[in-house]
C-alpha cells in the first residue's frame, strides 16, 4: 500500500503541467449570440504548444454558455485557422478570410493576434459577420475591431464582399 502511494505521487509529480488557453479574439455573427473563440494554447513555459497552437471553438451564449468544438465542415470552410508556427509565434489566416494575414505573437499584455485594420497594424479583438437570409445566408459585411499597436487607439474596418 505504501509503495503504491509512493509510485502514484511520483507519477503525478512527473506528469507535465497542463497547457492553458489564452483567448485571442472572438467572431460573432448576426444570426444569434453564439460566438467562435480563438485561443492560443500555451505551455507551462509560456511558449506556444507545438502542432496546433490555436484552438477554435464555440461559446454557445444563445443557449447555456457552454463550450463546444467546431465540426469538420466549420473547421475546413468557415471558422478554422491555418498557418506556420513555432514556440515563439507565427503567421496564420482564417479559412474564411484567406487574404488577411494574422500574426500570433507575445505582446506587452501576453499572447495576441495582430493584423492590419484599416491599413494600420493592430491587435485584433473582435470580428463580426452580418448576414442576410436564413439557412442559405450570404455575408453582407464583416467588421474588424481592435487596438492600434502604435498608440493604443481603437481600430475599426468594415469589409464588404
Amino acid at each position: 500500500m505504501l509503495l503504491r502511494a509512493a509510485l502514484a505521487s511520483l507519477l503525478v509529480a512527473a506528469a507535465p503541467a497542463a497547457a492553458q488557453e489564452v483567448p485571442l479574439f472572438e467572431l460573432g455573427r448576426s444570426l444569434n449570440a453564439n460566438v467562435v473563440e480563438y485561443a492560443a494554447r500555451v505551455g507551462p513555459d509560456g511558449h506556444l504548444r507545438g502542432g496546433t497552437p490555436i484552438d477554435v471553438y464555440w461559446l454557445l451564449r444563445a443557449e447555456d454558455g457552454r463550450r463546444e468544438g467546431l465540426n469538420l465542415f466549420e473547421r475546413l470552410f468557415a471558422y478554422g485557422a491555418a498557418g506556420r508556427f513555432d514556440g515563439q509565434g507565427g503567421q496564420f489566416h482564417l479559412v474564411s478570410l484567406p487574404a488577411r494575414e494574422l500574426s500570433l505573437r507575445r505582446g506587452p499584455r501576453g499572447w495576441e493576434a495582430d493584423t492590419a485594420i484599416a491599413g494600420e497594424p493592430a491587435r485584433l479583438e473582435r470580428i463580426f459577420v452580418t448576414t442576410e437570409g436564413g439557412a442559405g445566408a450570404h455575408v453582407r459585411f464583416v467588421e474588424l475591431w481592435g487596438e492600434r499597436l502604435a498608440d493604443g487607439a481603437p481600430a475599426y474596418e468594415r469589409l464588404v464582399p
